[in-house]
């Protein structure tokens, strides 16, 4: 690896809020600017932003600035590519409509100087906070070191947070690219990390946030329905993860609802909770029922 951090930044027609993420680069310790690039998966955008990323790259830059352009296929594609195309030994994902807070990178090298040869470590997973400085989610426990992230879902401390990975592992878990969708939940390729590393623990903001209207999280139930597969292989994934038999069923239940929304035999359940997932069935289309009736009411 020829850097210490790639900072990826996955775009779509975002042209009006990009900058932001630009200028909070600039802002970082300067020192620490020559360890970093910045890798821009522009996916398939019709804006400026193209023109306004061209201007940047004239420019006398502290830091690398990569930018790669692709026809649209969603988020999870252009992580995919990111993750291929890194040359930095840690991997961070800044969205387009969020920015780094103030002295994230130095945060970040401090604490990778301590993970990068501690094998069972995959990386750091930290905070965000909205633009008002008020925290997204809680703080972590001060007597917790290194968990996985569904671990600490399970204590109450999910949610979204800032995650700093190793390069050449989360390499090893690509997004499944499923014929007619564009998204695919994060937590697809997070759980399967789980199940193997555990993340430093830290209470340091790393992310700023501000959710646009029209973003993915505004529009979370719609992309859930129209990307059924993906999020049936989610469910398939936390059924074998739970810990309590309510969960389970759970789970169960809406794999089942999702299973009914496509006829698609890939990504079908395979674990020793087959006959629960059976029994499940009659749930599961209450369910899928619901979900329907949800949709046409939008």
């Amino acid at each position: 690896m020829s850097k210490k951090l790639t900072i990826f930044t996955p775009t779509y027609n975002r042209a009006h809020t990009i900058s932001r993420v630009y200028k909070s680069i600039l802002q970082q310790e300067k020192k620490l600017l020559s360890q970093i690039e910045w890798l821009i998966v522009d996916d398939g955008s019709t804006d400026d932003t193209e023109l306004i990323i061209s201007e940047w790259s004239k420019e006398d830059l502290p830091f690398d600035l990569r930018y790669i352009k692709q026809k649209n296929g969603g988020k999870h594609i252009a992580f995919n590519r990111a993750v291929n195309e890194a040359q930095g030994e840690f991997f961070f994902t800044v969205d387009s409509d969020d920015w780094l807070a103030n002295n994230s990178v130095k945060h970040i090298f401090d604490m990778v100087s301590s993970i990068s040869e501690i094998k069972d470590l995959v990386g750091i997973i930290a905070l965000k906070c909205f633009p008002d400085g008020k925290l997204i989610g809680v703080t972590y426990p001060k007597n917790i070191k290194n968990s996985s992230a569904y671990e600490l879902y399970l204590l109450g401390y999910g949610g979204e947070r800032s995650l700093v990975f190793k390069t050449n592992v989360i390499r090893k878990y690509p997004f499944p690219e499923i014929s007619g969708e564009n998204f695919c939940t994060e937590c697809v390729v997070y759980d399967q990390i789980d199940l193997k590393y555990k993340y430093l623990v830290s209470n340091s903001i790393l992310t700023v946030c501000e959710y646009q209207e029209g973003g993915l999280t505004s529009n979370l139930f719609s992309l859930m329905v129209k990307n059924a597969v993906g999020y049936k292989l989610y469910y398939a994934q936390r059924i074998n993860m739970a810990v309590t038999l309510k969960e389970r069923i759970g789970y169960s239940i809406r794999y089942n609802a999702f299973n009914l929304m496509k006829k698609e035999s890939s990504f079908s359940y395979v674990g020793p909770h087959k006959i629960l997932v059976m029994l499940t069935i009659p749930l599961g289309f209450v369910a899928y029922m619901y979900y329907q009736n949800k949709m046409k009411m939008k």
